[in-house]
């Protein structure tokens, strides 16, 4: 019995067609991937931008009023730029991913200035709240008896003897 030749080449053509796409949906996805990724740290630098216009008008409103709107609103920023950090290394992890598989991310560099920068903003106010906090409050500091100057040149520790 002869063999079905057509048939035979024709499903050897189809299985090998079915094999090129696989590979193609399996780049495409990847390629896919790779712009979900800049569009993840494109996320991340406009949350950057805003929190940055959002401190520096927060800041300019303090230096003209000071009240508790303020105090919370600095808190909820500090907060918030620690928040900023959380998804960084994942970002980071997922951008080497794509440079791996051979893509470029047009974005990586500008997302990793943000990110420096937001450590160091972030470092800075934890070095401030840990200095404001060894600091008196100014309602205690009016409630101290302090001797005026002439007084102090009165003690025997000022005069030498």
């Amino acid at each position: 019995m002869a063999l079905p030749e057509v048939a035979l080449r024709t499903a050897e053509k189809h299985v090998s067609n079915y094999e090129a796409e696989s590979a193609l949906m399996a780049a495409h996805q990847e390629a896919l991937e790779c712009l979900d990724c800049e569009a993840f740290l494109d996320l991340g630098i406009d949350a950057f931008n805003w929190l940055m216009k959002a401190t520096k008008v927060v800041r300019t409103v303090a230096l003209r009023e000071d009240d508790e709107a303020i105090e919370r609103a600095e808190a909820s920023l500090r907060a918030w730029r620690k928040a900023w950090l959380g998804p960084c290394d994942l970002a980071e992890t997922w951008a080497g991913l794509q440079i791996a598989r051979g893509f470029n991310i047009e974005n990586l560099d500008k997302f990793r200035a943000c990110c420096a920068a937001m450590r160091q903003i972030v470092a800075d106010d934890a070095r401030r709240d840990a200095a404001a906090a060894h600091v008196a409050p100014v309602d205690v500091l009016s409630q101290m008896a302090i001797a005026p100057p002439q007084d102090w040149l009165d003690e025997p520790s000022w005069t030498g003897s």
